[in-house]
């Protein structure tokens, strides 16, 4: 893009020009295919599969900075428009046109600018919600992220409330890594239909047991896994009760759980001292 055009860019995005027209996207070269982007709190970053980089920063003082590729020269203005204006001004040039795909997204917080913007095709999205979820809809923002199927979703929750992990774009997403401030149900961990999931929460000898019966009785998939944390008292106690509920060998090292009407059963290994790795498997 040239100087003029990223000047042109800028100028609209920090309020300068009020007319959208003064900015013809055409022009100024947008992409539809993204490697990254990242909306946080305090900068707007967009990685381009082919093209330049842009970086929006917020500086002290309501100070909007422009960085874009290698190039030394930044734009940078004293800015009287919110940073939802902003971000959401951001958002209809780059992201708001049907077709754009993105490799990775990653979200800090309440992503402002999405709540209008058309359907993404996401392909890694990362969130870190490090504020309570209670202070935010985020249902708004989250309407882009339901059309297409996401491969790998990696979430940190903070909030109050696990309502996100309901969306079924992230609970059927292949590779599913969560850590929470408050646990999941075990009821909840049952609904996902990830491939592989990671969860960074301690569970019980129960609720291990829950899983390993669920997952066996409902057939679950062949290659179907997860890493979780359990402590070595509940490890202990989960290995005698599930001599009296269900089948289990140890072969190798690891052990395996089944049933007599099972056509598969389920292989647990301990990677460490409090975790493990519990897959289905083949039964012969």
């Amino acid at each position: 893009m040239s100087e003029n055009c990223l000047k042109t860019l800028f100028y609209y995005v920090a309020n300068k020009q009020r007319n959208s027209q003064d900015i013809e996207i055409s022009s100024i070269g947008i992409q539809s295919d993204y490697e990254f982007i990242r909306i946080a709190n305090d900068s707007f970053i967009i990685h381009p599969k082919v093209g330049e980089n842009y970086s929006w920063t917020f500086l002290e003082n309501s100070v909007l900075k422009l960085s874009s590729g290698d190039k030394t020269d930044n734009f940078t203005a004293t800015v009287s428009s919110t940073k939802q204006d902003i971000y959401r001004k951001i958002v209809q040039i780059f992201l708001n046109h049907p077709g754009t795909t993105i490799r990775r997204l990653e979200l800090v917080d309440y992503p402002d600018g999405l709540e209008q913007c058309k359907p993404l095709k996401v392909h890694h999205l990362r969130w870190n919600m490090s504020i309570c979820s209670e202070r935010f809809d985020y249902t708004t923002c989250f309407n882009c992220l339901r059309s297409f199927p996401i491969d790998t979703v990696e979430i940190i929750w903070n909030g109050a409330d696990n309502m996100i992990f309901s969306e079924d774009v992230i609970s059927s997403a292949r590779n599913l890594g969560i850590k929470t401030r408050k646990a999941l149900p075990i009821e909840a961990i049952l609904k996902f239909k990830s491939s592989y999931l990671l969860i960074y929460q301690i569970i019980s000898c129960d609720d291990f047991l829950i899983l390993c019966e669920s997952w066996l009785k409902n057939r679950k998939p062949i290659g179907t896994k997860i890493n979780m944390k359990i402590s070595t008292k509940e490890m202990y106690k989960f290995v005698e009760r599930s001599d009296f509920k269900l089948l289990s060998t140890e072969e190798n090292g690891k052990l395996y759980i089944s049933m007599d009407e099972s056509r598969s059963r389920i292989e647990i290994t301990i990677m460490s001292s409090d975790r493990i790795t519990v897959k289905v498997v083949n039964k012969d």
